[in-house]
């Protein structure tokens, strides 16, 4: 058991410097080539780990402290997290008109606002609206006020908010998707699978409610996303 604690530990610091790497490394450098490999490196890494998490499992010790300090989900975020920076930059690289390769990902994405439709006919003088009263005019908040600052800065917030809960809800399907009833044998694998569950609809509950305080119930995609 403390052997594969001890490697899981390795594991989780090579995900760490591997995230500060890519976080530190200029845009120069992030390449498709940079991000396959960087691909790669996680996956190989991940797949260890979730190997020896099974295999620790299996000793039933559950009060040892890399389940009560839950180390799993810890790595696993770093692991999500790291996903969803590689599929930035391919997003990035993509929109810049480089090319870039489609990744085979379970990311959530925001679809993009509908564009408005081309070719739209314009009036001409012969289909001038009738003269009428003119239109209230639209109070803004002036760049530089405080109210101005205000809504920019929530906006702000609250698409970071949703990017750290897509990652949550990516990490939910993502447990969801390697639970097998018919193949469990034991009770505590049944009874380790639903606490995992438990505590991964947890987080993303805990968010939801601090994105409903930044008036995220207004956001459709979100608000779809979060109750499929």
């Amino acid at each position: 058991m403390e052997d594969y604690f001890l490697n899981q530990t390795e594991i989780y610091e090579a995900l760490k410097k591997l995230l500060s790497n890519i976080k530190k490394d200029g845009a120069e450098r992030k390449t498709i080539d940079y991000c396959n490999r960087k691909s790669t490196m996680l996956e190989t890494y991940w797949r260890d780990y979730v190997e020896n998490h099974r295999k620790m499992c299996k000793f039933n010790t559950f009060d040892h402290v890399y389940f009560t300090k839950k180390c799993f989900e810890t790595a696993e975020e770093v692991y999500m997290t790291i996903k969803q920076l590689l599929d930035d930059i391919i997003v990035k690289l993509s929109q810049s008109g480089k090319p870039a390769y489609q990744r085979q990902s379970d990311a959530y994405q925001r679809p993009a606002a509908a564009p408005e439709p081309h070719g739209a006919a314009t009036p001409g003088p012969s289909a001038a609206p009738a003269p009428g009263p003119s239109p209230a005019p639209v109070s803004t908040p002036l760049m530089g006020s405080a109210s101005y600052h205000t809504n920019i800065n929530r906006s702000s917030k609250l698409d970071e908010m949703i990017k750290k809960q897509s990652i949550h809800f990516k990490a939910f399907m993502r447990t969801v998707s390697t639970i097998d009833l018919d193949h469990m044998q034991n009770r505590w694998e049944f009874e380790d699978a639903l606490k995992t569950l438990q505590n991964r609809w947890a987080t993303i509950d805990h968010y939801h409610w601090e994105i409903e305080a930044e008036d995220g119930g207004n956001d459709v995609c979100y608000q779809n996303e979060f109750t499929r």
